[in-house]
């Protein structure tokens, strides 16, 4: 990589990237049953069970020890039979300790996405469900402000021309992406939208860019620089996180809804 990873190091393995592994898992899942059965509880312990079996091991192989598997194998004689060793007894233990307390399948082999819920075929019907049931003060709006505020701190390491603190950075985006909840629930109570996703994006970035204008204002005349390249950036990325949530939360939580009571004692882990 282009900058030096060795003050990062330590987080890199505290906080890895479990979320890949984690979707991978779901969607295994899914094959064959319905996700939305499994309690909470399930999916907890298999995030963990990634994160500590899984991510660890991979983040401290790269980042701290800086190994590569492809020289390793050829370094080291026993290192190759070993992972097919590993391999082929994770295969053992899955076919006679956990295939067999599997619970039936909901379906057969079930790659393709799930149709829309009829209350869910268009944009206004979208927003009846979000005026019925979306509030500002939400985990959904918590969930985007932890998302995108995390997301921009992490960005503006490696942007030039930052100058706020990592705090500042998070509370105006926690600000920001209040107000863009705000009015989202106001569009969607005054039953308008628009059924073209480009246009609603386009919309969006001009509100958002108003919104960072006015606040690279007030920087500016607090004596602090204001870099118009990442605030477009940042507005780009907060538009485009907001609108997708905004136009598929409606969609998930019709479909938790109408999902059977979780069977979260059957299995453990997908």
């Amino acid at each position: 990589m282009a900058f030096e990873l060795t003050g990062w190091r330590p987080l890199l393995l505290i906080f890895p990237n479990t979320f890949e592994y984690f979707f991978i898992a779901y969607e295994a899942y899914r094959l064959f049953w319905n996700p939305a059965r499994v309690a909470l509880r399930s999916w907890v312990i298999t995030a963990a069970a990634i994160w500590v079996f899984v991510k660890l091991p991979q983040e401290w192989w790269i980042h701290i020890a800086q190994l590569d598997f492809t020289d390793t194998v050829a370094e080291v004689p026993w290192f190759g039979p070993a992972v097919v060793a590993a391999v082929v007894l994770l295969y053992l233990v899955y076919w006679f300790a956990v295939r067999p307390r599997q619970p039936d399948p909901d379906w057969s082999w079930h790659v393709a996405a799930d149709p829309l819920p009829a209350a869910a075929a268009g944009v206004a019907e979208r927003n009846r469900w979000t005026a019925a049931h979306s509030r500002v003060v939400s985990a959904g709006t918590l969930e985007k402000v932890t998302l995108i505020g995390l997301l921009w701190v992490i960005y503006s390491q490696v942007l030039p021309g930052t100058a706020a603190t990592p705090v500042q950075l998070f509370l105006g985006t926690t600000l920001i992406v209040v107000v863009n909840a705000v009015i989202s629930l106001g569009v969607a109570r005054s039953g308008r939208g628009s059924q073209f996703m480009l246009i609603a994006f386009g919309i969006r970035v001009v509100l958002n860019a108003g919104l960072v204008v006015a606040a690279g204002w007030l920087l500016d005349n607090a004596g602090r620089h204001f870099d118009p390249a990442g605030a477009l950036f940042f507005v780009l990325l907060l538009s485009l996180l907001t609108l997708v949530d905004d136009r598929y939360r409606p969609i998930y939580e019709m479909r938790f809804a109408a999902a059977p009571e979780p069977i979260g004692h059957r299995i453990d882990m997908p």
